[in-house]
């Protein structure tokens, strides 16, 4: 799988205008079209203020335009199309990836709060668990992307999908990062003969500088992002297929950890992936 389409969703907010930049320099890298994508709402109106309704959609049209135009500044040779469109913007999203085929989509998240859905903002934990598309989540405190080590937070179920890691690497071949692939005590019998789907990450990664490293710790979510932060991985990728996931994995007790958590961009590949 190649890396042909990315969508950025923007609310022009100077969180979304970083990660706007950070994506068009991974665009370019990868040699993809970036898709700029706004979503907006009208106030409750009657019948008599269709003038404003007018004006309000030239007004996002000049907003979008402005948007694109300072993207081009810095990206003058990249394919960029910017909309902006009426809706929910999780509708407008999830409709968009299958429209423009979008390969990858990319999202800053703020990481203020303990509580899952807040952590992720709305929008962004709607696109987790219903857009079957890769993910790039960055939390704000990322000021400069860069993907030098990445850790792998398997916990080798025997998937059905065994190219669910090939957006992944698709990435890596432009920036040919260090792989830790971790697992805790608490997902793998260490004893067991390695699975099709240990097997199948493997092969992916002939060719890399890797290395696999056992947690011990009994508190298992704690343990692998303290090995994220000691080891100043530049990303955590993971396989899920159902939200729950996270919501196992940040609980109320793990508060302590989600500070930790928030300052690590994450890469959620879905193993329902549709293309």
């Amino acid at each position: 799988m190649s890396i042909k389409n990315i969508l950025i969703p923007t609310d022009y907010s100077p969180l979304a205008n970083r990660v706007c930049r950070q994506a068009a320099s991974i665009a370019e890298k990868m040699g993809a079209k970036l898709h700029l994508l706004h979503s907006y709402n009208y106030p409750v109106l009657d019948g008599q203020e269709i003038d404003y309704v007018a004006q309000m959609e030239e007004d996002e049209k000049v907003k979008i335009k402005k948007e694109l135009e300072e993207l081009k500044v810095f990206h003058p040779n990249m394919e960029i199309e910017a909309t902006s469109v009426f809706g929910s913007a999780a509708d407008n999203i999830e409709s968009f990836v299958d429209e423009k085929e979008i390969d990858l989509i990319i999202m800053g998240t703020k990481g203020e709060s303990n509580r899952i859905d807040a952590f992720f903002g709305s929008i962004t934990s709607h696109v987790i668990n219903n857009v079957k598309c890769p993910t790039l989540v960055i939390p704000e405190n990322v000021l400069d992307f860069k993907l030098q080590k990445v850790m792998i937070a398997a916990d080798f179920h025997d998937m059905e999908n065994k190219a669910v890691y090939r957006p992944l690497f698709s990435i890596a071949e432009k920036y040919l990062p260090r792989f830790f692939v971790v697992t805790s005590k608490h997902s793998i019998n260490e004893l067991e003969e390695p699975n099709n789907n240990e097997i199948a990450l493997d092969n992916f990664l002939q060719g890399y500088e890797h290395s696999h490293h056992f947690i011990e710790s009994n508190d298992a979510e704690k343990g692998l992002l303290e090995f994220a932060d000691e080891h100043e991985v530049s990303v955590i990728a993971l396989t899920t297929k159902h939200y729950s996931f996270w919501q196992k994995l940040f609980h109320t007790s793990m508060a302590r950890s989600l500070t930790l958590h928030s300052k690590t961009p994450l890469l959620i590949l879905h193993e329902d992936l549709k293309r």
